[in-house]
């Protein structure tokens, strides 16, 4: 279908929805009309992303206002504001506008040189080095996303620098990150230990982390290999790539200046006060990138003008509509279908495939594991699994779904997933980008219910 016949489409389906009648329409569909119509529309959303370059959040939003005129009071337009994701939207702003300033004034770019001169010009080693470190610092303690915004605009730099794909950073990144995320002294690891204690299970959390590392693990080192990262070592790697790296290596870097220096108190500042004093995220950055904008470290209005906007209405478009179709009870109208065609032998995979699935869309340790953890026991009794047998099941479960839940947060409508797109280099195609880490996503969710079914029944 041609770009412009979606308008019209679009148009006519809209006063469809506006104008039918929802009762006559829930006894032709034989249940929630609403709920299969949001779910209709988020598909809708996303398959239009993708073989257009329409922004997928705001065609999202656009789509929640039209069902929430659907509902007829129900839902009302007014609610549309409260599924805005302020925190993650402030999140990204402050990130973003912080590391805005430090690559105007040649900070990034300056201790990417500093980091590929340390590595010795060793190529191959970068996506290893940016999955491992991401690793360790999540799992001591500031978690996943904290981790991310912090080492993403370094690591999507270095990528620039050394042409390295940023498909495959963004894989080592974000699996790296949520390798180390369900540490039990992580933020992500105390939500899932806290859930698992509500359904009166003994402390699992250190099996938790284990088997997040594996997953992670797992998915890390298929993206490096499937996606070129063998190709970095030695005589494989391309011989322009290759010269460009040992330019960079040898090339002289000039000394820091005040500007710059200023900068990386500011970021260390920042990660102190973030990691060490739990100050917010977002806020924090945000107030003091206002800081260096007053001691004209950078210009505002170019750090302003190099914010990822389209990026960042991706993510809480997306999460609006996702609210809308758990509230009209889309969610549990997919969830529910799936389940029916799960067994005792099955339900791992299915499960793991169903909380990988919404986790595309939803967050990991906000969405998705307070949704589904809680209903585990009495999914568990509804087999007809007792004894021993269930408690070994329940814990199998936990693990899928704290695992799945994780293992597509490359997704780029996860804020793991839309960092690493902020922070891609120029040259790159965002856009191209975006649509390679939906798909990603999308498998995650299968290899999921794959390794869900080897590891976890």
């Amino acid at each position: 279908m041609k770009r412009s016949y979606w308008i019209p489409f679009m148009v006519v389906a809209a006063g469809l929805l506006m104008g039918c009648d929802m009762a006559s329409l829930n006894n032709a569909i034989g249940g929630n009309a609403l709920g299969v119509i949001s779910l209709i529309a988020l598909i809708i959303a996303v398959v239009i992303s993708c073989v257009t370059e329409k922004n997928v959040g705001v065609m999202c939003i656009a789509f929640a206002f039209i069902i929430a005129l659907a509902t007829g009071g129900a839902l009302k337009v007014s609610d549309l504001n409260k599924f805005f994701p302020l925190r993650l939207f402030m999140i990204l702003v402050g990130a973003t506008m912080l590391f805005s300033m430090a690559t105007i004034n040649g900070t990034v770019e300056k201790l990417a040189r500093w980091a590929v001169k340390g590595s010795g010009g060793n190529v191959g080693m970068l996506p290893v080095v940016f999955f491992i470190l991401p690793c360790v610092l999540s799992a001591i303690g500031p978690g996943n996303i904290a981790t991310t915004v912090v080492l993403a605009p370094i690591g999507m730099a270095l990528a620039g620098e050394t042409r390295i794909s940023p498909f495959l950073m963004t894989l080592m990144i974000c699996n790296g990150a949520n390798a180390g995320a369900l540490s039990p002294v992580a933020p992500t690891g105390i939500i899932a230990n806290g859930l698992v204690e509500k359904i009166n299970i003994e402390y699992i959390g250190n099996q938790i982390f284990l088997n997040s590392i594996l997953g992670s693990g797992v998915a890390g080192i298929f993206g490096f290999v499937a996606f070129g990262g063998l190709k970095l070592f030695g005589k494989k790697v391309d011989p322009d790539v290759q010269a460009r790296v040992k330019a960079i290596v040898n090339a002289p870097i000039e000394p820091w200046n005040r500007n710059q220096i200023m900068t990386l108190g500011a970021i260390a500042a920042w990660i102190i006060l973030v990691l060490v004093f739990k100050f917010d995220v977002g806020y924090t950055a945000l107030t003091l990138a206002v800081l260096l904008s007053f001691l004209g470290v950078a210009d505002e209005k170019e750090a302003m003008a190099k914010q990822p906007w389209f990026t960042m209405f991706m993510l809480v478009g997306v999460m609006v509509l996702v609210e809308v179709a758990g509230k009209t009870g889309g969610l549990e109208y997919a969830i529910n279908a799936i389940a029916s065609v799960s067994s005792v032998h099955t339900i791992s995979s299915v499960f793991g495939f169903i909380n990988g699935f919404v986790s595309i869309y939803s967050g990991s340790s906000t969405v998705v594991m307070p949704t589904f953890i809680p209903l585990i026991p009495g999914l568990v009794a509804k087999l007809g699994v007792t004894g021993q047998e269930a408690i070994d099941m329940i814990r199998n479960l936990v693990y899928t779904c704290c695992v799945s839940a994780h293992l597509v947060d490359a997704s780029p409508l996860s804020l793991l997933g839309a960092l690493c797109i902020a922070a891609a280099p120029e040259w790159d195609d965002k856009n191209k980008l975006f649509r390679n880490l939906l798909f990603w996503g999308m498998g995650m969710s299968i290899f999921a219910a794959v390794i869900s079914f080897i590891f976890w029944r």
